[in-house]
């Protein structure tokens, strides 16, 4: 199943077009190869760019393939620590039901294949998840140490994971079998998170005594709510039912609702600290929430299990028929769609404009490209938001990302720079958006549309 879920996210991998964190995430990587391992640690994913600088995303020829590819292997361990859990806490059938139900939801198809931290942080979650679910049979110090060294990983990737610190604490209050003592879950419980805070603190701390600040973008205006906090959780439910539909949408949230009926809290208490600073958040990307909807996920897996055994069998064969019939209705048109036609893709709205039909989507850069080969460009000066994406799609022709401000600071820069770019093979590629320059000397080539509603990319030849 792992093998089948790897072909699902490896298939026509570059087919979607790269959003802009992702070519950052890979400029990051540059950054810290030529400055130092701790390059950037101010954007609070340090180990999600290790491991594109791990996978040389930015020494070989295709670096937005390399850096999914990484991102997909960082993926595979937490499916798998999905089923190992679902067997855990649910059964063998629960097992298979997770790895399904990660398989084939479509949301997790769209961004496990994207070069993000998040998927990365999230997978590593899971991980520690798992080793907290082992306490449901042991209570052992290796598990304790793994969990928290994996919560820890996932810290790193993202920092945003840090209220997934308290896996250990859920593990301990919820998994006690009959005849263990308490104090025996209360010991895993202190050397996990002795382990999975120790190694945070020390990492942060590094950061700090350095003078760099992993908090910086939480920290910021936009990153902090203003009121409606209640609202603001509608993103989960939102996005679920945007690429889940529905009727799968209501029967994962029953999922939970049946857990903790059968008074099995593990699971639905890991949603409350991630919710909890869901609503005092000021950022409302859907990726944000992947290692929550994960968890929801989860939960549907193991209550098919706990229904089956109050109930009949029939449940397991009624939910499998229901995944298979789900995968091929709403998975298959959105995974065929994704590799086939990207535009076509059913994103939900906002994830549509941010990944698409807005300036940070990669849609008209490779025809743009088409237009500076046959042009015979020996150099490019990109004025527009995704130009590092243009840069590593590009291969051996130079593309020069001047600084662009979106606050409009550095138009008359960029004015000179196109001035003095009259050289011949110099081309411009300028992005129609209120903070760059609305024109360019020399001879307009092309006008690049990339999708309906997005912002016109121009060409121009600055030495005619």
């Amino acid at each position: 199943m792992i093998l089948f879920f790897w072909l699902t996210r490896v298939w026509a991998l570059e087919s979607f077009p790269p959003f802009v964190d992702e070519a950052f995430h890979i400029n990051f990587g540059n950054l810290v190869r030529e400055q130092g391992l701790l390059a950037r640690a101010e954007e609070g994913r340090q180990f999600t760019v290790w491991l594109y600088v791990a996978a040389q995303a930015q020494t070989g020829g295709m670096p937005v393939f390399v850096a999914r590819m990484a991102t997909i292997l960082a993926v595979v361990p937490g499916v798998a620590a999905a089923m190992a859990a679902g067997q855990l806490l649910g059964g063998g059938w629960s097992g298979v039901l997770a790895a399904l139900l990660f398989t084939f939801s479509a949301f997790h198809l769209f961004f496990d294949r994207l070069a993000l931290a998040d998927p990365v942080s999230a997978s590593a979650v899971l991980v520690g998840v798992y080793f907290g679910a082992r306490l449901r049979v042991r209570a052992h110090w290796l598990d304790a140490a793994l969990c928290g060294l994996a919560l820890f990983v996932a810290v790193g990737a993202k920092v945003s994971a840090l209220p997934y610190l308290g896996v250990p604490l859920a593990a301990a209050l919820t998994l006690k079998p009959p005849g263990r003592p308490w104090r025996e879950n209360a010991r895993w419980a202190m050397v996990a998170l002795a382990v999975s805070i120790g190694l945070s603190a020390t990492f942060l701390g590094v950061l700090l005594l350095r003078g760099v600040n992993p908090f910086f973008y939480l920290q910021s205006p936009s990153s902090v709510a203003r009121g409606a906090y209640l609202d603001k959780l509608l993103l989960v439910p939102d996005t679920l039912i945007g690429y889940a539909g529905l009727l799968m949408s209501l029967l994962l949230l029953a999922g939970i609702v049946v857990l903790l009926l059968r008074r099995k809290f593990y699971l639905p208490l890991l949603l409350v600290a991630p919710l909890l600073v869901l609503s005092l958040s000021g950022r409302q990307d859907s990726r944000h929430i992947i290692a929550p909807l994960n968890i929801v996920l989860l939960c549907g897996a193991v209550a098919v299990e706990y229904l089956s055994k109050r109930y009949a069998p029939i449940v397991r064969r009624l939910a499998l028929t229901i995944i298979l019939v789900w995968a091929a209705l709403v998975w298959l048109p959105f995974a065929t769609a994704l590799m086939t036609n990207p535009l076509a893709v059913p994103l939900t709205a906002s994830d549509r404009s941010e990944y698409i039909t807005a300036e940070s989507g990669g849609f008209g850069l490779n025809e743009t490209l088409d237009v500076l080969r046959g042009e015979r460009a020996e150099r490019v000066i990109g004025i527009l938001a995704n130009c590092l994406s243009l840069r590593y799609l590009a291969g051996d022709l130079p593309v020069d990302c001047p600084r662009l401000n979106p606050n409009g600071e550095d138009i008359p820069a960029l004015d000179s720079l196109l001035e003095a770019g009259h050289q011949p093979g110099m081309v411009a590629v300028l992005e129609d958006i209120p903070y760059a320059p609305v024109s360019s000397p020399g001879r307009l080539i092309a006008e690049i549309e990339g999708a309906p509603d997005r912002p016109l990319l121009r060409v121009y030849a600055l030495g005619e």
